[in-house]
């Protein structure tokens, strides 16, 4: 009997020896493997991360290279308008001035306005989505104050000429004449401002007149 007990507690303690030994082992498995599944993990989430950052700097350097060509298209634009706009105020300025009605080249100046008018609209008109729509918007109303001028101009012409003028509609073609060549100086100033704030200029404010 003894022999017996002794037989079956050796065995137990074996067992249980045996167990022990599966279980710390079974845990180091797991651990290991765990490991090894954290480290799988985290090399694809670095892949992830670094893939994810190199998509967003391609998508950042495109911008850049999108917007330094409208950029440069819009500069382009903006200097072409100006300077034919001031080609523009030129003719206007020359058309307008006051020499004798009978001046030999005022139809001559008059060629050049409408010249330098078309030349100007040619150009702005398809390429004005370049250019702010306040901006575009101060250039219409600059070109059209220009146009509005040189037409009272040229109907005061025309009734000083008529031998049955009347001298309160002469003198209201020249009050409203002069009216809008008085405004075309503010207008084109402002105008400079807006060009020059696009092209990344600093403009000082103006003190309120």
């Amino acid at each position: 009997m003894q022999e017996v007990v002794t037989a079956l507690t050796s065995a137990a303690g074996t067992g249980g020896i045996c167990f022990l030994i599966f279980k710390v082992w079974f845990e180091k498995a797991c651990a290991k493997q765990l490991e090894t599944h954290k480290a799988q993990l985290s090399r694809e989430n670095e892949f992830e991360i670094a893939s994810f950052k190199h998509k967003l700097e391609l998508a950042a350097a495109e911008r850049h290279v999108q917007y330094s060509r409208v950029f440069d298209k819009t500069a382009e634009v903006i200097a072409e308008t100006y300077g034919k706009l001031l080609a523009l105020k030129n003719a206007a300025d020359d058309y307008t001035q006051l020499l004798e009605p009978s001046d030999p080249s005022r139809p001559e100046l008059a060629r050049v306005f409408r010249q330098k008018t078309d030349d100007f609209l040619r150009y702005f008109l398809p390429k004005k989505i370049y250019i702010p729509k306040g901006t575009a918007e101060r250039i219409r109303v600059f070109h059209n104050t220009l146009h509005r001028a040189a037409m009272q101009f040229s109907m005061a012409m025309a009734v000083s000429k008529s031998p049955t003028r009347e001298p309160d509609t002469y003198g209201k073609l020249f009050d409203n004449f002069f009216k809008s060549s008085d405004e075309v100086p503010r207008l084109l100033e402002l105008l400079e401002d807006d060009f020059q704030r696009h092209l990344g200029f600093e403009v000082a404010e103006k003190s309120a007149k």
